[in-house]
């Protein structure tokens, strides 16, 4: 059967063709985006209680998931109006801008523990907004196949989760001191 579906991206694909790559696209674009969440969650609070004490290590992951509400309610008009391609790039990209802006923050303001929380928590927002359309991806890779394979191609996305699990933690672990600030 090679049924032509209209993807997200606007190509065609064949549900015999591109659709397993997409699928595969779709579930490590998932994995990294739930590794970055795990490592979100595990080097804020810990430098949070470095930089400003325990009172207010949880104020950076509580913003990270703030963000990812909010984003929940923009990020189908974003996919709506400028198309599903063009909404997670620019989503990833702020993300990664975001992260730029904790590591400089840390790493610059190393002397000023309450600027440098400052930095940290601003930039949890934009990977927050970011796992909203990661959490978007589940659902996204059913334009890829017919109807009746929506399911099954939907678990194989969130089996990219699998390998989540052990790749945000052994990334946070190891990347913690790859500059000469820690956390960095």
């Amino acid at each position: 059967m090679s049924s032509h579906m209209e993807s997200a991206g606007g190509a065609s694909a064949t549900a015999t063709g591109y659709s397993w790559k997409n699928i595969a696209l779709c579930s490590g674009i998932w994995c990294f985006g739930v590794a970055v969440l795990f490592i979100q969650i595990s080097t804020s609070s810990f430098l949070a209680t470095k930089l400003v004490g325990r009172t207010l290590s949880t104020i950076p992951v509580g913003v990270f998931l703030i963000s990812t509400a909010i984003g929940t309610t923009v990020v189908p008009s974003l996919i709506s109006r400028f198309g599903g391609r063009a909404a997670y790039v620019s989503m990833y990209f702020a993300a990664a801008l975001g992260c730029m802006l904790s590591t400089l923050g840390i790493y610059y303001l190393d002397d000023a523990p309450e600027q440098a929380f400052a930095c940290v928590v601003l930039g949890c927002v934009p990977p927050g907004m970011a796992f909203a359309i990661t959490n978007n991806v589940r659902f996204a890779v059913a334009n890829f196949v017919p109807p009746a394979a929506a399911a099954k191609a939907v678990s194989y996305v969130v089996f990219g989760a699998i390998f989540a699990a052990v790749l945000g933690p052994e990334l946070a672990k190891y990347v913690r001191y790859w500059l000469d600030v820690e956390f960095a």
